[in-house]
């Protein structure tokens, strides 16, 4: 039974859901396992690498808004395309009693549902997810106050993320928690790298991004990318020790066994894929939103070997 309250609230689906939904007629090479929405509105919020509060693009993917009680009933139709719904909030007023309201109509859709969030006051709403995301997306303090906090004049403070996600673990159990980080902000290798260590030492998943500039800049070096991908996959699996890492002028050089093809698909929670959300479909491909080929991973164990800056002990014949 709908509400009045509910009555003409709208809320944002990426295209590639959006989709799968029935609700536009674009195609897609790869579908997304999870439903991507987000609130609707603008937001408030100034971050430094994020198009948001510029148009209705989040990284490349646009999210076409439609009425709420419309999506709930394509996701209940369509319920068996999606491994999990997953809903993005932005920076405005009223936003957290909103993400509640969202949230308790979502969650009864017999899917997991997450959210992403920057911190939150009221903790009602982990009565209805099965995994919180608080994003940092920086690497270091001083780029998250440059960035994202109050360099931008944003209301965010490092601290106030690490402390959130503190409680959200102590909320929801260790690694059913999650934060980004957006690889090419201007960290170092082994910035990223420590960050990743610090989060698994919290109980927090680490979910990796390439940063997707304006037009006339580039993203990350592809091989610094999948250096740190291999990193985070190896940390989380605990097949990787800070002893397995050496640094040659500003570069990390990492000693692994092997290099699993788990590493480069999308990390996030359990049936996320994001396609496409880093790069277009003709590559290079940062995240892939589907198991490798071999002839894929081969290709990009070669890259590795040949930076120099991988050494595999048993590498296949």
């Amino acid at each position: 039974m709908r509400s009045k309250e509910d009555e003409g609230v709208k809320i944002g689906v990426s295209l590639g859901t959006s989709s799968v939904l029935g609700l536009t007629e674009n195609s897609v090479c790869v579908k997304p396992s999870t439903a991507y929405l987000i609130m609707h509105g603008k937001c408030q919020g100034k971050c430094a690498f994020c198009y948001w509060n510029k148009g209705n693009k989040l990284s490349r993917v646009r999210w076409p808004s439609f009425p709420m009680s419309e999506v709930i009933d394509r996701i209940k139709k369509k319920q068996n395309e999606f491994r999990r719904i997953c809903i993005q909030t932005i920076l405005k007023d009223g936003f957290e009693e909103e993400l509640i309201r969202i949230s308790s109509k979502f969650s009864n859709l017999g899917l997991p549902l997450s959210v992403s969030t920057q911190p939150l006051r009221d903790k009602e709403v982990y009565s209805y997810l099965d995994r919180i995301s608080i994003p940092l997306d920086c690497a270091t303090p001083e780029l998250f106050s440059r960035l994202k906090g109050e360099g931008v004049g944003n209301p965010f403070r490092w601290e106030d993320h690490i402390r959130a996600l503190k409680e959200s673990v102590k909320e929801m159990g260790e690694f059913r928690v999650h934060t980004n980080l957006i690889v090419g902000l201007g960290e170092s290798e082994l910035d990223a790298i420590e960050f990743i260590f610090l989060m698994k030492k919290m109980g927090v998943n680490v979910n990796l991004f390439a940063y997707t500039p304006m037009k006339g800049r580039k993203g990350p070096p592809i091989t610094t990318y999948r250096k740190i991908q291999l990193a985070r996959y190896l940390i989380f699996k605990e097949e990787l020790e800070k002893s397995d890492i050496e640094t040659r002028e500003g570069k990390i050089i990492l000693k692994v066994r092997e290099v699993p093809p788990g590493a480069f698909e999308t990390s996030g929670c359990p049936g996320c894929n994001r396609p496409f959300y880093n790069e277009g479909p003709l590559g290079p491909i940062y995240n892939y939103p589907r198991p490798l080929s071999r002839e894929e991973l081969r290709e990009i164990e070669v890259d590795l070997i040949a930076s120099g800056e991988v050494e595999i002990n048993n590498r296949r014949s």
